[in-house]
């Protein structure tokens, strides 16, 4: 799918103005980090910072999109910034599009996730004092299922009915 509509359909408003206002659509890449076999998936767990988050298991890394993102393909742009920021990792292709994520009864209905899955040669936290991560297998991730953050209990539903 080709997101760069959003680049000619979208404005840039700050991040505190959209955080104050439901009616703007807040439009968050989020890559999930894979094994180069796709057997695996690098998980993190915020550890300080969101308290909506704090403490759960999150299944792709993420945020919101910023100015320094530039105003052409800015999902893709702030996709690999936030990468960069949050850890170090060695991809082993081009993060793949692979669908949105919306929660509607949840605390943040305003946010819409640019899903990408993207296979690594090797990854580590770059903000270990906020997150921790490690390696989970598809198995793994349902055992705890319950432990993630909500996005990532919708993607899990996907990737394990696409395995079934």
């Amino acid at each position: 799918m080709d997101v760069s509509w959003y680049d000619t359909q979208g404005r840039f408003i700050f991040r505190y103005d959209a955080e104050e206002n439901p009616s703007f659509q807040q439009l968050i890449p989020y890559v999930i980090l894979t094994s180069q076999d796709r057997s695996h998936y690098y998980i993190s767990k915020r550890i300080t910072g969101d308290h909506r988050l704090k403490g759960k298991l999150s299944l792709g890394f993420g945020g919101h999109i910023g100015t320094e993102d530039g105003y052409t393909d800015v999902i893709r742009s702030a996709m690999h910034r936030e990468l960069k920021e949050e850890v170090y990792a060695e991809l082993a292709g081009e993060p793949e599009f692979i669908g949105h994520v919306r929660d509607l009864k949840g605390k943040t209905p305003d946010h819409l996730g640019f899903v990408y899955t993207a296979p690594v040669k090797s990854v580590k936290i770059r903000e270990d004092n906020v997150l921790e991560g490690h390696w989970m297998s598809l198995e793994q991730l349902v055992e705890s299922y319950y432990q993630f953050e909500n996005w990532g209990r919708f993607i899990i539903d996907h990737l394990y009915e696409e395995n079934a």
